[in-house]
C-alpha cells in the first residue's frame, strides 16, 4: 500500500463504480527505483486526437454534449487539459 496523496486517493475509488461515476478505473501501482508508476485502464483516444482527427477539427453538438457531460460528472482536483480528457464510443 502506497501512502503518497493521490495513490491513497486513487485506492479508495477503486470501492465506487468508474462507469457509472465517470473516471479512469485506476488498476494498480508500483515502484522502480525511485518513480511511482500509476497503471490505468486503456481508453481509445485522448480529446486533442480525436478532434484532430476530425475533417475541420470541430465538434459537432451531437459530440460536444457527452463530452461535457463526462468532464462536468467526474471528480476534478487538478487543472484539465484536453490531453487528461479521453473519449470512449464516439463515432468518428
Amino acid at each position: 500500500m502506497f501512502y503518497i496523496p493521490q495513490v491513497a486517493v486513487l485506492q479508495k475509488l477503486r470501492a465506487f463504480d468508474a462507469d457509472k461515476f465517470n473516471f479512469v478505473k485506476f488498476n494498480d501501482c508500483f515502484t522502480v527505483g525511485k518513480y511511482i508508476y500509476i497503471e490505468f485502464e486503456k481508453l481509445e483516444q485522448d480529446l486533442c486526437d480525436f478532434v484532430e482527427s476530425k475533417a475541420n477539427n470541430r465538434l459537432s453538438l451531437g459530440e460536444i454534449r457527452p463530452i461535457l457531460h463526462q468532464v462536468c460528472a467526474t471528480f476534478v482536483y487538478i487543472t484539465v487539459a484536453p490531453q487528461d480528457v479521453y473519449v470512449q464510443g464516439l463515432q468518428m
